[in-house]
C-alpha cells in the first residue's frame, strides 16, 4: 500500500552551552533572556506550528484510513457472509430438489409396483373366477348327467307314497319330480325304479314306445334287494339298463311341447 504520511525525524539540538542565556533590558519586574549557546553543532528539529500541524494531519489521516478500512472490512465480511449464505441456500435447494426427485421417483416406482401387483392379483382373481365358473358349469353338467342317469333304468330316491298301491299318475309325477332334466313322462327311461317306503315294494316302469302297441306302465316287482357286482362295470343298480348310452337325453318335439304346456 502506498505511503501517504511523510514522517518527520525529530533531532535534538547539539552543542555546548546550550542553556546559556544573555540577560538584557532588566527592570525591577522583568528581564529579557536570549539563548546564546557557546557552540551549536546540530540545530535539531524546530518545535513549530508547521511540524505540529503535520502531526495532527497524520493522526487525522490515520483515523480516516482506519475508519475506511473498518468500513471496507465490514462490507467485505457482509459480502462474504451473503455469498456464503447464498451458496449454502443453493446447495440446500439443490439437495432438496434432488431428494424430492428421488422421493418422486421412488413413489412412482412404488405406485407402479402396487399397480402391477393389483393388475396381477386382478388377473389372478379373474382367472380364479373363470375357473370357479368353469367348475360350477362342470358341476352343473355333472348334476345334469346325474339327474339324467337317475332316470335311465336305475333307481330314483325312495319315497313313502302312504299306500301300498300308489296310482300310475302318482308314480309318474314323483319320477318327473326326481328327474328335473325332463318334463315329458315319455322321456322317463324304461326300467326306472322307485322303492315305496310304505311297504318296501319296488315299482318298475315299462316304457316301450317302439312296440305296438306302446306300453307305459308302472308295476310292482317285489321287495327291495341289492344285486351283486357285474364284471363289466364293477357294480350296477338293480334292473339298470347297462347298454343305455351316456350323455344328456336329446330334446324332442314332445319335450318342447310338454315344457310349453307346463309354462302356460
Amino acid at each position: 500500500m502506498a505511503k501517504t504520511y511523510e514522517e518527520v525525524i525529530w533531532k535534538n539540538r547539539q552543542g555546548t552551552g546550550l542553556n546559556r542565556f544573555k540577560k538584557s533590558e532588566e527592570t525591577s519586574d522583568s528581564v529579557l533572556l536570549t539563548n546564546e549557546p557557546d557552540v551549536i553543532t546540530e540545530q535539531g528539529t524546530p518545535f513549530s506550528v508547521e511540524n505540529m500541524n503535520h502531526i495532527e494531519k497524520g493522526i487525522a489521516d490515520a483515523h480516516e484510513l482506519i475508519a475506511n478500512e473498518i468500513e471496507n472490512t465490514k462490507e467485505f465480511v457482509i459480502e462474504t457472509v451473503e455469498a456464503e449464505a447464498q451458496a449454502r441456500n443453493q446447495a440446500v435447494s439443490a439437495e432438496t430438489s434432488a431428494r424430492n426427485q428421488a422421493i418422486t421417483a421412488e413413489t412412482s416406482a412404488r405406485n407402479q409396483a402396487i399397480t402391477n401387483e393389483a393388475n396381477t392379483r386382478a388377473a389372478a382373481d379373474t382367472n380364479l373366477q373363470n375357473n370357479i365358473n368353469e367348475t360350477n358349469s362342470n358341476v352343473a353338467d355333472l348334476r345334469y348327467d346325474f339327474n339324467a342317469w337317475r332316470g335311465r333304468g336305475g333307481f330314483i330316491d325312495a319315497y313313502n307314497f302312504g299306500t301300498a298301491n300308489p296310482t300310475q299318475q302318482q308314480l309318474t309325477n314323483y319320477a318327473l319330480s326326481q328327474i328335473p332334466t325332463i318334463s315329458d313322462p315319455l322321456q322317463i327311461w324304461d326300467s326306472t325304479k322307485v322303492r315305496n317306503l310304505y311297504d318296501d315294494t319296488v315299482w318298475v316302469l315299462t316304457n316301450t314306445q317302439d312296440t305296438n302297441p306302446p306300453i307305459f306302465e308302472w308295476s310292482p316287482q317285489g321287495s327291495f334287494e341289492l344285486s351283486p357286482f357285474s364284471p363289466g362295470m364293477g357294480g350296477y343298480i338293480v334292473g339298470a339298463n347297462q347298454n343305455a348310452p351316456m350323455g344328456r337325453p336329446k330334446k324332442t318335439a314332445t319335450t318342447e311341447k310338454a315344457k310349453a304346456k307346463k309354462a302356460k
